[in-house]
């Protein structure tokens, strides 16, 4: 079983809650909010998301700011080994390490 982290939201545009669901290695790599499932997405796998027409989780509201989450499709719901392979991209999204910027606009 995957440790859960409850996230409380702050102020009333905000979702209720959220559930985060992260790995061993403390990877968020999905969240449930409303009883609704996303996975974490990036450039590799957003396309397949896009492609079944599912859309981003936006903790404050339908046009406000979206994260990196996209609403698994239904239908992978009931059927482990179909989700298994979107589970393990979002897992491998989690886990790549984040380019830091410099704040002075240098390289």
């Amino acid at each position: 079983m995957l440790p859960k982290k409850r996230l409380k939201l702050a102020g009333p545009a905000f979702k209720e809650s959220v559930r985060l669901c992260a790995n061993a290695s403390d990877r968020f790599f999905a969240l449930i909010a409303d009883d609704t499932l996303y996975l974490k997405v990036d450039e590799s796998n957003r396309p397949d998301f896009e492609a079944r027409g599912m859309g981003p989780f936006r903790p404050y509201a339908e046009h406000g700011e979206v994260m990196q989450y996209y609403e698994v499709p239904a239908d992978l719901l009931d059927d482990p080994e179909a989700l298994r392979p979107w589970a393990e991209k979002a897992i491998t999204v989690a886990g790549r390490k984040k380019v830091k910027r410099s704040s002075r606009g240098g390289p």
